[in-house]
């Protein structure tokens, strides 16, 4: 089935995944054909269609594509509407905040310093194990002003307990293994930090 087929057919499938059918069936073919012994041109013109399909799932706008109707990886990643700038540098995702960033002489050239108003508003979840269970009804207790300490816990049934509204001492004492405790950030995670405009892919990396 090429292209224009799979477009025709209607299919409910995201286009990514009909350029990767159209890529697994003309690399079927194109076997078939070469253990078959078919005439070389034959063959040729197989090996241009595959190529042509995969930089099609790169690349869509390609100079060698005419009239391409998917939208490649390179398209679902680049400009507003993709992915980062679209999805994760904007104000309605979770895990995510701006402020600014500095470096200081006293950090190690892989660390990032935030302030600690942004530490206490994002969080990581940490699933509770026989590890770390101290560490996070410590930080249960602190609560959501007192840094190191957490915003939520989401309990196994999916409940989720914020922790500026309850006794945070019983919460901490009922603290099971299983459950996600939502800490604040401290020293030592790593996160990914991005300097805008990101034009390029370092404009985004990952730092402690």
């Amino acid at each position: 089935m090429n292209v224009m087929n799979c477009l025709a057919s209607r299919s409910n499938e995201d286009s990514i995944t009909c350029i990767l059918k159209n890529i697994v069936n003309t690399n079927s073919i194109l076997k078939g054909t070469l253990q078959s012994g078919e005439p070389l041109a034959k063959c040729f013109d197989c090996w241009q269609h595959l190529q042509l399909q995969v930089v099609e799932y790169i690349n869509s706008d390609a100079p060698c594509l005419i009239d391409s109707q998917h939208r490649g990886l390179i398209q679902r990643l680049k400009g507003k509407t993709g992915r980062f700038r679209g999805n994760l540098s904007g104000k309605r995702t979770e895990y995510t905040g701006r402020t600014v960033i500095s470096p200081d002489p006293n950090l190690r050239i892989t660390e990032v310093a935030i302030p600690i108003l942004m530490a206490r508003v994002l969080t990581y979840p940490e699933r509770v194990s026989y590890y770390n269970i101290e560490k996070l009804r410590q930080c249960i207790r602190n609560g959501p002003h007192k840094h190191p300490g957490a915003n939520f816990i989401l309990q196994p049934d999916g409940t989720k307990l914020h922790l500026k509204y309850c006794d945070r001492r019983i919460a901490a004492r009922d603290l099971k293994y299983g459950c996600i405790v939502e800490r604040h950030l401290e020293d030592g995670d790593i996160v990914l930090f991005n300097r805008q405009p990101s034009l390029h892919r370092m404009s985004i990396m990952s730092h402690r």
